[in-house]
């Protein structure tokens, strides 16, 4: 069982950080731990501490890397024939002959 204020912390890519406090919960029979985001409170420890650190988070190194070949992700190709979509609506007239008249104001 958890204490309030245990610390869920969680490693990305080689760098741990404090990712949530434990709230409520966490077995003998009371079912999972709860816990709340600390990033979502991190203006606020920010506000109170004025000596928190909050690092950020490391960027996906497979973001960053970009293949060297240009064709790599390739060229969106347009479907051959997109066909139409959908019907006309009931009250659509598909082929007009005329010009629309204007409505009158209500």
């Amino acid at each position: 069982q958890l204490d309030p204020g245990s610390p869920l912390a969680c490693e990305e890519r080689g760098i741990w950080f404090l990712a949530g406090t434990a709230t409520a919960g966490g077995c003998p029979g009371g079912g999972p731990p709860l816990f709340t985001a600390v990033p979502l409170y991190e203006r606020w420890i920010t506000g109170i501490t004025r000596e928190a650190y909050f690092a950020e988070t490391p960027p996906d190194p497979k973001e960053a890397e970009e293949p060297d070949d240009p064709t790599f992700w390739g060229t969106p190709q347009p479907p051959a024939d997109p066909g139409v979509r959908g019907s006309p609506k009931p009250t659509e007239d598909v082929n007009p002959t005329e010009n629309p008249k204007p409505s009158e104001n209500p």
